[in-house]
C-alpha cells in the first residue's frame, strides 16, 4: 500500500485537491500525508532546459519555477512568487519539491533544477 500511496499517480491526483472527490479530498490528503509521515521519502534530482513563451528575455539571475492550478501554467517567478513569464510546455510536479530555474542572460532559455519525490515528466519545448 505504500508503494502506491507514493506512486507518481496518486501524488498527482491528491495535489489536484478534488480527489478522490471533492467533497473528501481533504480527508484524502491529511490520510496520506500521515501514513507517509513515518518512513523517509526518496528525492532525486532533475536537471531540465525549458523555453519561455515570451519574446523579451527576462533578466539574467535565479528564479523560482511555480505550478498555476488556476491557469494550469508553468511560471518562472521571483522569490516572492511574483510571475515573470510562462514556460512553453507545461508541467505537473509530484510535492514535496524545491523548483528553481537560472536565466544566464539574453536568452529565453532556463536551467531548470528540481529536486523531490517523485518522478517529473517534463516534455521538451520545440523552439
Amino acid at each position: 500500500m505504500r508503494a502506491w500511496l507514493e506512486s507518481d499517480e496518486i501524488t498527482v491526483n491528491t495535489n489536484a485537491g478534488n480527489w478522490p472527490t471533492p467533497d473528501t479530498a481533504a480527508l484524502w490528503a491529511r490520510f496520506r500525508t500521515e501514513a507517509l509521515s513515518d518512513g523517509i521519502q526518496k528525492w532525486s534530482v532533475e536537471r531540465y532546459k525549458q523555453l519561455l513563451d515570451i519574446e523579451a528575455f527576462p533578466p539574467s539571475g535565479l528564479y523560482r519555477i511555480v505550478t498555476d492550478e488556476g491557469d494550469g501554467g508553468t511560471w518562472l517567478a521571483t522569490p516572492d512568487y511574483q510571475k515573470i513569464a510562462v514556460f512553453k510546455k507545461t508541467v505537473i510536479d509530484p510535492k514535496p519539491s524545491v523548483f528553481s530555474g537560472r536565466l544566464p542572460g539574453n536568452t529565453r532559455l532556463v536551467d531548470a533544477l528540481r529536486v523531490g519525490c517523485g518522478k517529473l515528466h517534463w516534455p521538451p519545448a520545440d523552439a
